[in-house]
Formats: structure tokens, sequence, C-alpha cells
């Protein structure tokens, strides 16, 4: 039988220690991540902007420029107490996050399918595309996700004998993963259920249910009333799960599709192309997230063997967690017609235990060339994830916000990309609030523009404005800066 394991030393024996490998990987992950890519993403200068307005005590304008603002908030304590700039205290928390999540999650594949070794499963984690893909980036997804892979940890390290104090302890996770990402609070309910079936779960069933309750209520109210714009959030959310208005919206654009986009003939079939549409919209996300893993199960000579099925107390708990998170994207998806990539991590990491079966089984059987192969593919699905990155393209923000904190007055510059604004220490601003183009009532212009257009500025601005500075870092697009004569 085929094994990682095997002829390791006394020390790689200890699961701790290879635990504490793993997370101390994962760090240079991210860390190797963010230096292909030196420009903090635009969710980040967010979060960091927001941050910077809470330590500087504007409260009312750090609400009105995020209404969930409990990321920004972990990253202005953090820094307040270290004294560490807040940009960097973002990067800190997001990288300690996503080892976390790296480390809790070979936890669980290893509890999965033990047979398989430890040391498979710290592969399979840190060549994870679903998590290399976004290690560059601070992203309040993070701690939601290690407080919900948390959160799976204990009720599994506990399914035995489970009680109200491991109880407690998961459904803060499931609050603190809530406090980031607010739709993970779907995640408690297969959690809860979990619970509730349980053996000699009768006396802990009014604690269970009515403490989750009564507190998650109580939290909840308090946001909508204390936190201004929080209330507008979470109607929003509560608006997916109108399964009325979902099937109004399908229906008209379905019948969109089929009177402008179809022929006459097939115009019937305008809604079965938008919700097919929009179901393979999950399914190449997956497939982008799971890269090979897809491919295990099919190539398995006669499936998973029963010495290596996952126990089934663990599966229904995984099943449960595949179908709520999974109906929570699909709802989301047809009430907005819009995913994120990273909206569908949770299910990828749902799936991934019962993938995992499944390449522990297929390595048994020894196909040796096949294993390699696919492994080899794996890694540089996993590697390419994570340093495939325009960040140097992107390099010419960074330089050009610098140079404006550098050389330019604080008032009468106008800059036409908030990613600028940001670097030139003069807050992040939303795209939307940014006028694009030159501004008549300022000196200076500092305007962020694709080359293909970058001509017809230059002639544009001859008459009025005094061509300054380029900045260029081999990307599609160039800063120019002016100054009005």
């Amino acid at each position: 039988m085929f094994s990682i394991d095997k002829g390791l030393s006394p020390f790689w024996e200890n699961r701790r220690n290879v635990y504490v490998a793993v997370f101390l990987v994962s760090l240079s992950l991210s860390l190797v991540s963010i230096a292909f890519s030196p420009v903090l993403n635009r969710d980040g200068m967010l979060y960091v902007h927001v941050a910077d307005l809470l330590l500087s005590g504007n409260f009312d304008e750090a609400l009105k420029q995020f209404d969930w603002p409990f990321f920004s908030i972990l990253i202005a304590a953090v820094s307040k107490v270290s004294f560490v700039p807040s940009i960097y205290v973002a990067y800190g928390i997001a990288a300690l996050a996503a080892a976390g999540v790296t480390v809790t999650l070979a936890s669980l594949l290893y509890r999965v399918a033990p047979k398989s070794g430890i040391f498979l499963s710290a592969f399979v984690v840190l060549a994870f595309p679903a998590l290399n893909e976004y290690r560059d980036l601070v992203i309040r997804d993070w701690p939601a996700w290690f407080f919900m892979v948390l959160a799976v940890w204990l009720v599994l390290a506990r399914k035995e004998k489970p009680g109200l104090l491991s109880g407690g302890l998961v459904f803060l996770c499931i609050v603190a993963a809530t406090l980031f990402r607010l739709e993970m609070l779907f995640v408690y309910i297969p959690l809860f259920l979990f619970y509730l079936s349980a053996q000699d779960q009768r006396k802990n069933i009014l604690p269970l249910a009515i403490f989750p309750v009564v507190a998650g209520m109580a939290f909840l109210a308090g946001i909508y009333f204390f936190i201004d714009g929080a209330a507008e959030r979470l109607e929003k959310y509560a608006g997916i799960i109108d399964v009325t208005e979902i099937v109004k919206k399908v229906d008209y654009f379905g019948g969109v599709i089929g009177s402008q986009v179809l022929h006459e003939i097939s115009k019937d079939y305008g809604i079965w192309v938008l919700v097919t549409g929009l179901f393979s919209i999950v399914v190449v996300t997956l497939m982008g997230h799971l890269g090979v893993l897809f491919l295990v199960p099919a190539l398995s000579r006669s499936g998973v063997s029963k010495s290596a099925r996952m126990d089934c107390v663990d599966k229904r708990l995984y099943a449960s967690l595949v179908l709520f998170w999974g109906a929570v994207l699909i709802a989301f998806l047809f009430a907005r017609f819009f995913i994120s990539s990273r909206y569908a991590v949770p299910l990828s990491l749902s799936l991934l235990p019962f993938l995992y079966v499944c390449v522990g089984d297929f390595i048994r059987q020894n196909r040796r060339g096949l294993v390699a192969a696919l492994a080899f593919l794996f890694v540089i699905h996993g590697l390419s994830n994570l340093i495939a990155t325009k960040g140097y393209e992107k390099k010419v923000i960074m330089d050009s916000g610098r140079w404006v904190a550098e050389k330019l007055p604080e008032d009468k510059v106008h800059i036409n990309d908030g990613r600028i604004s940001f670097y030139a220490e003069r807050g992040y601003v939303q795209d939307d609030d940014v006028e694009d183009g030159p501004s008549k009532d300022d000196i200076w212009q500092v305007l962020l523009a694709d080359k293909e257009r970058e001509t017809a500025l230059v002639e544009g601005a001859k008459g009025n404005y005094e061509f300054i500075r380029r900045f260029d870092s081999g990307g599609d697009a160039t800063v120019l800066v002016f100054k009005k004569r």
C-alpha cells in the first residue's frame, strides 16, 4: 500500500510538527504571492482606508464608506495596539488567516482519510487552487473562511461527545465569520441540524436551539439599529431568499433572451438558456477552484473502495454544507445575476473532502505514472493561480501615487483613479465618485488612461495644460500628469 508518510523521521511522525510546517509554508506562499502583486487590491484599499478613518476618529465618514466595517475595525484595533501601519496589518491578518484556513483544512482532510497520511493532506491543501488564487488579496473572506472551517473542525472533533461548550464555541465561530461576511450566517444551519441529529442530544436540544436563536437575533438587531447602512445590507440579503421575485426576474430576462437573441422558433427556450447559463457559471468556477481533482473520481478503476470511504457522520455533515452553501450561492446568483469567484470557495472547501477520499484511494491503486502526471498538473495549476497576476503591470498606480504624495500639494489636485489616490495618501475613493477626465477646477491633473487613448489625451490637453510626467510599468495603462498653464 502506497503512503507518502512511510520512512519518515520521528520528527515528522508528530502531526503537530507537520501542522506547524504547513502553517509556515502557507505564510511563505502568501508572501510570495504578495511579492508578485505589490499593489493592494481595491477591496483591500477600501478596508485600509476605512481603518485609517476609524483611527483618526472619523467614525461617521468610515460608516459612509462601508456599511459592514468589522474587518476594518479589526485592522484599526491591531494597528492601534501594535503601532504598525494599517496597510501592513491588513496584509498580515490576511496572510495569517490564510495560514489558519490551510492548517485547519489539512487537519480536516487527515481526519477524513487517515490511511492516506498527513503529508498527502498537507500537499493537497498547499497546492489547492481555490486558496492559492486569493493569497495576494487583502479580503475579508480570509477570516470568514477560517472561522467557517474552524467551526466544522470543532463539530467533528466533538462529534462523539457533543455538548453545550462545543456547541457554544461553534456558534461563536459562526458569529465571528458573520462579522466578516454576513452570508456566513447560513453555515450555522447545517451545523446546528447536525448537532440536533447527534445521539444523546435530547437534553441539550433546548439550550442549543434557544441560545443561538436569541443571541443571533440580538446580534443582528444590534447591527440593524446601531450601524448606519447595515440595515440596507441585511434587507438586501433577506431579499435574496424571496423566491417569488427570483421567479419573476428569471421569467422576464428569459423572455428577453428568447425574443431578442434566439430565433423565433426557439424563443420559448430563453428561460432554459438563462438558467443553464447561470448554473454553468457555478460549475466552471468550481472546476477552476478544484483543478484536476475533478478528474480523479472519473479515473478511479472501480470507485472508492469500502475501506477508504468517508465516515457516514462526516459525510452527512459535509453533504449538508455542500447543499446549503450551494443553495445560497444559486439563490444569490439568480437574485443578482452576479457572482464573484471567491463566493464559491466555501462550496469548494465543502466538496474537497469527498474528492480527497478519492485521491487517497486512487494513489493506493499504484498507478504511479498517472498519479505523478496528475500531481504535476495539480501543482502547476495551484502555483499558476498563486503567481498569475498583473501586479507589476499595475505598479504604475503605486509609483504615480507615491510621486504625487511627495511632489504635489494637498489641494487643487485631480486624480481620476481611487487607487492612485490611495497611494498618494489621500484616501481611497470609489470609482463612482471619481471624474474620469480632467477637472477644470484643479491645477494639477493626474490621469490614469489606456494606452490607446493616451495620445488623444495629450493632444487634447496641449492648449490648457503643460505635460509634466508619464508613468508606465509595462501594462495596458499609463498615468499622465499635467499642470494648468
